[in-house]
């Protein structure tokens, strides 16, 4: 996927940078990155939405995880 963004055609950057959108996992962190500082403006433009998507996504799900009430307490495990 990386050499489809790093030198691949502008159809081949976006079609790699949907794929990110669909399959995400955080082995794909680098392909992303490259994407957002790629010279094409449209390729950055289409990484910065899928960006913001999975920012999105992740911190609403880092946001339940970090809640005050998803963190067993302790003291009431042991009773």
């Amino acid at each position: 996927m990386m050499d489809r963004v790093t030198r691949g055609g502008l159809a081949d950057q976006q079609f790699a940078i949907s794929m990110l959108s669909l399959k995400y996992q955080p082995e794909m962190h680098p392909v992303l990155l490259a994407a957002l500082q790629s010279p094409a403006p449209a390729v950055r433009v289409q990484a910065a939405a899928v960006f913001a998507k999975l920012r999105e996504r992740f911190g609403a799900e880092a946001k339940r995880l970090l809640a005050p009430d998803s963190v067993p307490d302790p003291q009431q495990q042991r009773e």
